[in-house]
């Protein structure tokens, strides 16, 4: 906000911005998702002549990268440019690495700038595991990995951590551990990555072995490491030790707790039975629940038999986002499951004078061919 400041008060004193002005203010749009702030300058550097320059070509690009349904601008300006670094790549292959939907593009232009005479860097290697995490592909993974060993990137830090996660979520405990041991350095981010690795994978016991063997270790964890713990206790059901980590994290004043905490405290909470305790963190939170928390809540007291407090949450729900399909039918299936039918009609004329309607749900299956 003061380089945007700065940047306003240079234009009232009668300064014109340069190249090097545009370039170094493009960052701060990126940073805030701005697109339409980001177009301005982009204007105003196409009537100055500064577009065709491959650095601030670089920086649009970024900037286009960094803002919701701007990746179109963002390939037109590298289509367009005839001098591609090995930034202006990296940062069209991160444009694509983020959707599932074009990650084989990232792929194909990897190998495109390869041919090209371009050496990826780190940042490049950066976004092409995340291209294959995105596709869950761990041959594609496997095959990146190995690219790093043999340019000498496999001691990155960030590096190896993206490995981790990637491996992981890719379907390969084993890799992501190899990965964790053959490590000389080893940050939070490590730690928390292959906890959350073990707590996936159903392997609570050896996720809180590490989680307190970075007591010893002199990193100490942060809130992404005890939201990792927090959601391998979820997942096997482990509620005394989930509320001592809870209780830790809450005390811990350099600790700030997400919605993503409570989210995952409440529902362990829920499966094992504890409603009232839900419900009562629910009350003490220092921000508004949101749908998923009501919704997880809600299934909870279905399966203990606590159709009251179903009732309530799924009332607050509805008055909450009161335009929401979901919600309705989530208040309509806690009416239907206590008997109350007039209750199941009510609802359903609320969403037919709302005119609300339930999107239907779709199941795909993807067959693919082996070959002999």
């Amino acid at each position: 906000m003061k380089a945007l400041d700065l940047f306003g008060e240079m234009q009232a004193n009668n300064l014109k911005p340069n190249r090097v002005t545009l370039i170094s203010i493009l960052p701060v749009f990126a940073e805030l998702g701005s697109i339409k702030r980001g177009k301005e300058i982009h204007g105003f550097a196409f009537r100055h002549g500064f577009d065709s320059e491959s650095r601030f070509s670089t920086a649009l690009v970024h900037v286009y990268s960094e803002c919701k349904g701007a990746s179109q601008y963002a390939k037109l300006i590298f289509d367009k440019c005839t001098r591609k670094d090995v930034v202006m790549w990296s940062a069209m292959i991160a444009v694509y690495s983020r959707s599932k939907d074009c990650a084989r593009e990232a792929i194909r232009l990897f190998g495109e700038m390869q041919m090209e005479g371009i050496r990826p860097n780190s940042v490049t290697i950066l976004a092409m595991i995340s291209t294959c995490t995105n596709l869950l592909s761990l041959s594609d993974g496997h095959g990146i990995h190995s690219y790093t060993l043999r340019c000498g990137l496999n001691s990155n830090l960030f590096i190896q951590n993206a490995l981790i996660n990637m491996y992981s979520k890719c379907g390969s405990l084993e890799d992501s551990v190899q990965v964790f041991e053959e490590m000389r350095i080893r940050d939070s981010v490590s730690w928390s990555a292959i906890i959350g690795a073990y707590g996936l994978y159903g392997y609570p016991e050896e996720a809180l072995r590490l989680f307190y063997e970075i007591q010893g270790s002199g990193i100490k964890a942060d809130a992404i490491t005890y939201l990792a713990i927090l959601s391998a206790c979820n997942h096997a059901g482990f509620v005394e030790e989930g509320l001592k980590l809870f209780d830790e994290a809450i005390k811990d004043i350099n600790i700030s707790l997400t919605m993503e905490h409570y989210t995952c405290f409440i529902d362990l909470l829920g499966r094992a039975g504890k409603i009232d305790d839900a419900y009562d963190v629910i009350g003490r939170m220092p921000m508004k629940a949101n749908s998923r928390i009501y919704s997880s809540l809600i299934s909870a007291c279905k399966l203990h038999g606590r159709l009251d407090v179903a009732g309530l949450l799924a009332h607050e729900l509805v008055r909450s986002e009161p335009d929401s399909a979901a919600n309705h039918a989530l208040l309509s299936m806690v009416y239907a499951e206590s008997g109350n039918w007039l209750g199941v009609e009510e609802v359903r004329r609320d969403m037919k004078d709302r005119k609300i309607r339930k999107n239907y749900g779709f199941s795909k299956i993807e067959l693919k061919k082996r070959s002999l």
